[in-house]
């Protein structure tokens, strides 16, 4: 057997002589470091049996599909090319009926009420007009969800409008382990209501959005959570409580952040909150003035 050798000093050293103590330990006794690999071995063999079994369960035909959805469709179809879906909610409502399904939700030029809701590990692309994200409008009526991304689904939405007439509602949510990313998404007015929020250790990208209408807050992270802004337009000055706001151990990422907009410098509210969490600006700041930071008090 070879021993190789590593020419360190300081803290390297340090952290060698550290970690040779356990080391040293187990190599005198054989036995424990067999029971640690036989062990490791039985739970490696127990996961991949699992994972073998939830693939079983995936319908081959289901690995790459296309949904459409028309204004004009019939939700008793099959949302086929050839007949479409009249909701958005029953083209996710058949997604999320099958693990593991992958695919595209097409959206044809109108406005569609309510929302939908994504689960169990789906990769889904919802796709509207690239060339006229204004024509694919998702209306909510109040205290409802557009787009709600969970259970380890990964989402990318494209192209389209998410506005609310009520109050309280949400424009993309996501919450346990889920990935919403959202690519030339418009978002109207969210009276009392948020445009995205990221719970419970999941994670939301921004890659361009335009803001024509105000929220309470833009962005909101919280659990353990994590949100990166992109590309920002916002052509008109709006009014938040707070362009960001992060709670709970979570991260709001705006060191790549860009905005661009007539409405950037009329924009209202604080540039953001930060609660125990940990919120990064780009070198002009998000829109708004001021940021609060609040620690948690000790227990």
């Amino acid at each position: 057997m070879r021993t190789a050798f590593v020419v360190v000093g300081g803290s390297n050293l340090a952290l060698l002589v550290g970690l040779w103590s356990p080391c040293a330990q187990l190599l005198a006794r054989p036995s424990a470091v067999w029971n640690m690999i036989m062990s490791w071995r039985a739970a490696l063999t127990s996961f991949c049996i699992s994972i073998a079994s939830i693939i079983g369960t995936i319908p081959a035909g289901a690995q790459a599909s296309a949904l459409h959805v028309d204004t004009a469709g019939d939700d008793a179809k099959d949302c086929s090319s050839a007949s479409p879906c009249k909701a958005l909610a029953r083209a996710c409502q058949l997604v999320s009926a099958t693990i593991g399904w992958r695919g595209d939700i097409n959206l044809a030029p109108g406005t569609y009420p309510g929302g939908c809701t994504l689960t169990y590990s789906n990769v889904v692309t919802v796709m509207g007009d690239c060339s006229h994200p204004d024509r694919v409008v998702i209306e909510l009526a109040g205290g409802d969800i557009a787009f709600f991304v969970q259970d380890h689904a990964i989402v990318g939405i494209n192209c389209l409008t998410i506005l609310s007439t009520g109050t309280g509602s949400i424009g993309i949510e996501t919450r346990q382990y889920a990935i919403a990313d959202y690519n030339k998404v418009r978002f109207g007015p969210f009276p009392g209501g948020k445009h995205v929020a990221a719970q419970e250790a999941s994670k939301i990208n921004c890659i361009s959005t335009d803001i024509i209408g105000g929220a309470d807050h833009h962005a909101v992270a919280g659990w353990q959570s994590q949100i990166v802004i992109g590309q920002v337009a916002i052509p008109s000055p709006v009014a938040f409580l707070s362009f960001a706001l992060a709670t709970t151990q979570s991260l709001i990422n705006g060191s790549g952040a860009s905005f661009a907009g007539e409405g950037v410098s009329g924009t209202t509210g604080l540039q953001y909150i930060s609660q125990d969490s940990l919120v990064i600006a780009p070198p002009s700041g998000f829109p708004g003035q001021g940021v609060r930071i609040d620690a948690l008090p000790q227990p």
